[in-house]
């Protein structure tokens, strides 16, 4: 391999590495979202914000071939539809989009100890 493409392939890891690495703070924000609407917080922002925050969590591990990310935030983003449209946010609903977070901060624990690669 010529040295352009050891350097392009060295910069998408580092930031494939960031991305890991921003993963926990991103599902706390997200959490934060949730737990606001479980306490009645369902403005349209914060629910636009909500599924902004997914929806480019889930594009990004796209761009770097998490699949796992990628396929729970869609997972996520079709029960937050659900929910929305028929503004049904029990706790039922919010224990199940909680869950949604923590498999994705178990997959950014998993994939911190174990490297970049998506082996799911």
């Amino acid at each position: 391999m010529d040295k352009k493409t050891l350097d392009f392939e060295k910069k998408i890891k580092e930031l494939k590495l960031q991305y890991l690495a921003s993963l926990p703070s991103k599902c706390d924000s997200i959490e934060q979202m949730i737990l606001n609407l479980e306490s009645g917080e369902r403005s349209d922002e914060s629910l636009s914000e909500l599924a902004r925050q997914v929806h480019s969590l889930k594009g990004t591990a796209g761009t770097y071939g998490y699949k796992f990310v990628t396929t729970i935030c869609h997972n996520f983003e079709d029960y937050f539809t659900l929910a929305s449209v028929s503004n049904s946010f029990d706790k039922k609903s919010i224990r199940r989009l909680l869950a949604f977070v923590e498999l994705l901060r178990e997959y950014a624990k998993s994939r911190s100890q174990n490297g970049t690669k998506d082996t799911v």
